[in-house]
């Protein structure tokens, strides 16, 4: 079961289709997959659900599951979309470029969460401060820096681990059940790890990538490595692979987020797309 995938259907087949991502995690043993919402149009309505829904049940070679999106627009919806069938939900708390996804805001976050509480429904949290992510980049950008290691310095540990600390707050506040998406970040693991010790529900998960690359790869593979959050500093790995021999990391996901050759290459870090296949 891979609870992480991006497939790139609707609206960007010239990335992947259902077909081809189902047939691709099929021959790599994998026979679940839950798609993010991040497509075009996003997940975000009992409409757009079904009308992809619709795609994957004509098109897949595996078992699927998909998200819903919860966004200051869409957080309304969230006991339709949960009433339609998704599987859980997915909000992210920095903006997703590639998706034009913006983040969502605390207030909305909060009721949000209290919706989920009330509905049982668990929600995958894209953790990094997207306020400090935005004013990092504009520095870098203004300091003229386009190198591979300045995608990592614009998204410090620092962005995951307070991202990582408030939405844990929101949720033992409201009772909400939650999973941390993608986390390679050794202080923010902690975080979760002391939180499910005072009872919390929540539940992380980690990636190949985080566990087995590093920052050097990125200065070393270029646009090919960009992701987010972003490959991390090997003095990480220990504890990752402490915490996941111990039970404390609960999932190992992919974060399967295809793009073309083409978009993974650019003059600068910024022009290449941000996403690694899984």
């Amino acid at each position: 079961i891979d609870c992480h995938v991006h497939f790139r259907e609707p609206g960007q087949v010239h990335k992947e289709q259902w077909l081809t991502g189902s047939c691709a995690a099929a021959f790599g043993g994998v026979t679940t997959v839950i798609d993010m919402p991040n497509t075009h149009p996003a997940t975000e309505s009992v409409e757009h659900f079904f009308a992809k829904k619709d795609i994957a049940l004509r098109a897949s070679y595996v078992d699927f599951g998909l998200y819903g999106l919860i966004s200051d627009r869409s957080y309304r919806d969230i006991e339709a979309m949960h009433r339609a069938g998704v599987v859980g939900f997915k909000t992210y708390l920095s903006n997703s470029a590639s998706s034009h996804i913006g983040m969502i805001g605390d207030g909305t976050l909060l009721e949000s969460f209290e919706m989920l509480a009330e509905l049982g429904a668990r929600c995958v949290v894209h953790a990094e401060n997207g306020a400090v992510i935005e004013n990092r980049t504009a520095r870098l950008h203004a300091a003229g820096r386009k190198d591979s290691r300045a995608h990592a310095d614009s998204r410090p540990d620092v962005c995951a681990i307070e991202a990582v600390a408030r939405t844990i707050i929101f949720a033992e506040w409201t009772g909400a059940p939650i999973h941390i998406a993608h986390e390679g970040t050794a202080a923010a693991i902690d975080l979760v790890v002391a939180a499910k010790d005072r009872g919390a529900n929540v539940s992380v998960e980690t990636c190949p990538q985080y566990l087995l690359l590093s920052v050097n790869d990125l200065v070393q593979g270029g646009g090919v490595m960009r992701c987010n959050p972003p490959l991390r500093d090997p003095a990480n790995h220990a504890r990752l692979w402490q915490a996941l021999r111990s039970g404390d990391i609960d999932v190992i996901a992919t974060d399967h987020a295809p793009h073309t050759p083409e978009e993974k290459r650019g003059a600068s870090i910024w022009e290449c797309q941000c996403g690694m296949l899984g």
